[in-house]
């Protein structure tokens, strides 16, 4: 629960450098609606959060209609049971997953919740 906080702390404050210590040692990063980025280390998991850095009034505490709509999207592969999943107040949303040890192994980002239902 902790770790969860932290991870909520840092995206709302944009102090995302300090998630580096919460990810696994590869990280699989895809932005909606794009190539994506892969495979990525913490470092460059980081950088690429860049993409939401500067955004305001995140919620993670999504309805949970609202969460079974995403996970009955076209980007429901990133939707899953232990997924933290945030929305800024401009649409962005942020997933991450992780691994059995309990680190972020994977970051989904849309530029909004539409590409998503």
């Amino acid at each position: 629960a902790a770790t969860l906080e932290n991870i909520q702390a840092a995206v709302s404050s944009g102090n995302t450098a300090a998630l580096e210590g919460y990810m696994a040692p590869s990280v699989t990063v895809i932005i909606a609606a794009s190539e994506g980025m892969g495979n990525r280390t913490p470092v460059q998991a980081i950088s690429d959060l860049a993409y939401i850095k500067n955004l305001k009034n995140w919620d993670f505490n999504l309805p949970a209609a609202t969460l079974k709509q995403y996970q009955a999207g076209a980007y429901k592969t990133y939707f899953k049971t232990n997924s933290l999943v945030g929305k800024a107040s401009d649409g962005h949303v942020v997933v991450f997953n992780f691994n059995d040890q309990g680190k972020i192994n994977g970051i989904f980002m849309a530029a909004s919740d539409n590409l998503l239902k």
